[in-house]
C-alpha cells in the first residue's frame, strides 16, 4: 500500500498590508477557480477549532478580505483589559493571523493561512526581520478536490503570481524545510529567515518577485539550471526538480541552482559564515537583546536561556 505523502507547504510573501490591498480579493477569485468546493464553503478561523468561525460571503467581491480583517483583528477580554488606554497606539499596530478552511467532501486536509500587518514589509523579531504579510498553506491530503496535491499547489501559486505582486515565495515538503531551516539544538526554531540578509534557501518551488529579479538578474533566473522556469505575471517561478517527494535525492541539484543564481543570496546552514546579500528594504540593523531569564527558587538569581 502506498504511504500517504508528507505535508506539502507553501509560503507567499507580499510587500503590502493584506488588510488594505486587493490581494485577498484576487485570492478569492483564484480559489473560486482552483478550489470551487473550498471557496463555496470557506470559513475564517482565529485558530483551528474556533467555535466562532466566520463564513466568507462570496457574493461580495471583497468578502474574503472583510472576513479576514474582522476575524483577525478580534481581541479577547484579557487583551482589551491589558490594552486599556492604549487604543491610539494599538490602532497604528493593527495586525492579525487567521486560518482559512473549507467544509465538506474534497476539502479535508487543506489549511490556508493569512497574516496581515500595518508594518510593511517586515516585522522585527529579536535581531531578525521577518516577512509581515503572508499567504501560506499546509496540504495534508494527497489530493485536493480530485487534483494531485503538488499539481494543485503549483496551479494555485501560478494563478496568485499572475494576479498579484509578491516579494518572494516557495513550496516544499515539510522534511525538506526541516533539513534546510529547522534547528533543534536549543528547542525548536527556524533559522535563516532574516529577509534583511538573504533568502531562506532553495526549495522544490521558488517564486522570485520584482525585488529579487532586480537583485539576481532576469536573464540569470530565466537561464537557471532547473526542471522548469516560467514567467507568471511580474514573477519568475523556478521548479528545482519535478517531484517534491524526491527532495532527499536533490541536495546537489539545490546546490547547483543556488550557485548558478548566486550563493550569496541564499542561506545555507552548512556555510553560515558566508557573506550574504539581499535587496535594500530600508530595514535597520537590530541590536542584540538580553537573553530571556528564568527566576530561580531564591527569587534573586536568574538563569539565562541562550
Amino acid at each position: 500500500m502506498k504511504a500517504e505523502p508528507d505535508e506539502l507547504c507553501f509560503e507567499l510573501h507580499f510587500g503590502c498590508d493584506l488588510a488594505e490591498a486587493d490581494v485577498l480579493a484576487r485570492l478569492q477569485e483564484v480559489l473560486s477557480r482552483v478550489a470551487p468546493r473550498i471557496a463555496a464553503t470557506l470559513e475564517v478561523h482565529a485558530y483551528e477549532r474556533d467555535p466562532a468561525r466566520r463564513r466568507v460571503d462570496l457574493s461580495e467581491p471583497d468578502g474574503l478580505r472583510a472576513a479576514v480583517l474582522a476575524k483577525g483583528a478580534e481581541r479577547g477580554a484579557t487583551f482589551q483589559a491589558l490594552a486599556h488606554g492604549q487604543e491610539n497606539r494599538l490602532r497604528k499596530l493593527r495586525f492579525g493571523h487567521v486560518t482559512l478552511r473549507g467544509r465538506g467532501g474534497g476539502t479535508k486536509g487543506v489549511y490556508l493561512k493569512v497574516d496581515f500587518d500595518r508594518r510593511v514589509p517586515a516585522i522585527p523579531s529579536g535581531t531578525n526581520w521577518l516577512w509581515s504579510n503572508n499567504i501560506s498553506g499546509r496540504i495534508l491530503a494527497p489530493r485536493v478536490e480530485g487534483v494531485d496535491q503538488q499539481e494543485w499547489v503549483c496551479r494555485l501559486i501560478d494563478e496568485v503570481a499572475t494576479a498579484t505582486t509578491m516579494v518572494w515565495g516557495a513550496a516544499y515538503l515539510s522534511p525538506e524545510f526541516a533539513r534546510s531551516n529547522i534547528d533543534t539544538s536549543r528547542g525548536i526554531r527556524a533559522i535563516g529567515r532574516d529577509m534583511r540578509r538573504s533568502l531562506p534557501g532553495v526549495y522544490w518551488l521558488n517564486v522570485f518577485g520584482p525585488p529579487y529579479i532586480d537583485l539576481i538578474g532576469e536573464r540569470r533566473l530565466l537561464d537557471a539550471p532547473a526542471d522548469a522556469v516560467k514567467r507568471r505575471g511580474e514573477h519568475i517561478v523556478i521548479s528545482t526538480y519535478g517531484n517534491a517527494e524526491d527532495w532527499e535525492a536533490h541536495d546537489k541539484t539545490r546546490y547547483m541552482l543556488a550557485t548558478a543564481l548566486g550563493a550569496e543570496y541564499f542561506f545555507d546552514r552548512d556555510d553560515r559564515a558566508r557573506q550574504h546579500q539581499a535587496p535594500d528594504f530600508g530595514l535597520p540593523e537590530l541590536p542584540e537583546r538580553p537573553p530571556f531569564r528564568v527566576q530561580t527558587e531564591d527569587g534573586i538569581h536568574f538563569t539565562p536561556l541562550q
